[in-house]
């Protein structure tokens, strides 16, 4: 039963599992509290720096992590960081 009330389950999200979730695999913590544009923009980016650039992906994953940890939560604001 509560797995169909998608919205309680995101509104309810562990910060630190959707910020672990973001620094595997970037995007995938802004996926997962619905911001499924965000998060592909995520991915994109860090795919793009890692094979563009090299170890400097490292930031896109820290920062992909640090937004999915802002955006979950209690301080969820409409939707924005």
């Amino acid at each position: 039963m509560i797995l169909l009330q998608s919205e309680h389950v995101t509104d309810d999200t562990p910060r630190v599992v959707t910020a672990a979730m973001s620094f595997i695999i970037p995007g995938t913590g802004q996926i997962y509290n619905g911001r499924f544009l965000v998060g592909a923009i995520w991915m994109f980016m860090a795919i793009y720096v890692w094979f563009t650039i090299g170890s400097p992906g490292l930031i896109c994953h820290i920062c992909s992590a640090y937004t999915a940890y802002r955006s979950s939560g209690t301080d969820r604001r409409n939707g924005t960081c």
